[in-house]
């Protein structure tokens, strides 16, 4: 009788062993699990799940990167508008040249060099001034908008990265001719005349060339926008816990351990049981 009581006791403890290792084991899964709900966040370490702890992690790196893309690509169309109204600015002082350059060509005002003529010929030395401080003024971030080497913006389609230039020509008096000129003479003020114009169709082409940029920058926005927030949608995926399987879980790792507690528990009563017998 006590060999057979002994070696059930035996058994028990041996299934008491076994619960315990569970009962750890469950404890610990039910621990992660309420981790989960309370923050919300299914991967906190690579442990959790290998494969998507590292695709989240490459994914976050590239939705910085995306960001970054597109902060330069806002900056671009701040810069593009910024040149645009210079331009703009540039074709109204033009045409204000060329309508009095246009007097000063005829005979309404007399002969060369008259009153008339001069009074234009000074309005027309300080819209020319007024030109060159518009080409020397036009920057963004400190940076001449109108100079030699053009503008260049970061741009990323279909993923790839790389840098969009925008060329665009000084506004100067000198450039476009007009420098060292006056409108005292008919001759003179023809030539203004005809120089303003080509001027004006110089600037009207800038701005097209900007507004063509200026679309593609915007259009690639739109892609990445749309690319992050794909990304965002994965991210949420991969990382947020979902409540109903994880409230199911806890439910399960509770009923587990209540199961491996009553085994501890009936363990310690058939040793106790042995224990009086040997007494």
């Amino acid at each position: 009788m006590l060999r057979e009581v002994i070696m059930a006791s035996i058994s028990t403890e041996f299934r008491a062993i076994d619960a315990l290792v569970n009962f750890k084991r469950t404890e610990q899964a039910l621990a992660r699990s309420g981790n989960r709900l309370s923050t919300g966040n299914r991967l906190e370490k690579s442990s959790d799940d290998i494969a998507d702890f590292h695709t989240s992690n490459n994914d976050i790196s590239e939705i910085k990167a995306l960001r970054q893309v597109r902060r330069g690509n806002f900056e671009g169309i701040n810069t593009i508008q910024i040149a645009d109204g210079s331009l703009e600015e540039g074709i109204n002082i033009l045409t204000r040249i060329a309508e009095i350059s246009t007097r000063s060509a005829s005979d309404t005002l007399g002969g060369d060099n008259t009153p008339g003529k001069q009074a234009n010929d000074v309005e027309f030395q300080e819209l020319v001034a007024a030109l060159d401080q518009l080409n020397n003024e036009t920057r963004f971030n400190g940076t001449q908008l109108f100079g030699p080497t053009g503008l260049a913006f970061p741009v990323n389609m279909d993923g790839n990265s790389q840098n969009m230039t925008v060329t665009t020509t000084p506004i100067d008096s000198t450039t476009h001719g007009l420098a060292g000129t006056d409108i005292l003479t008919t001759a003179t003020a023809s030539v203004v005349l005809t120089t303003a114009t080509a001027a004006i169709e110089s600037f009207s082409r800038q701005r097209g060339n900007l507004g063509t940029a200026q679309k593609r920058l915007v259009d690639n926005m739109d892609f990445l926008d749309r690319r992050i927030g794909d990304m965002q949608e994965q991210q949420s995926r991969l990382r947020d816990t979902n409540l109903a399987d994880e409230t199911v879980a806890v439910t399960q790792y509770q009923l587990q351990n209540q199961s491996n507690v009553a085994v501890i528990s009936q363990a310690n009563l058939s040793s106790e049981a042995v224990f009086q017998l040997l007494r």
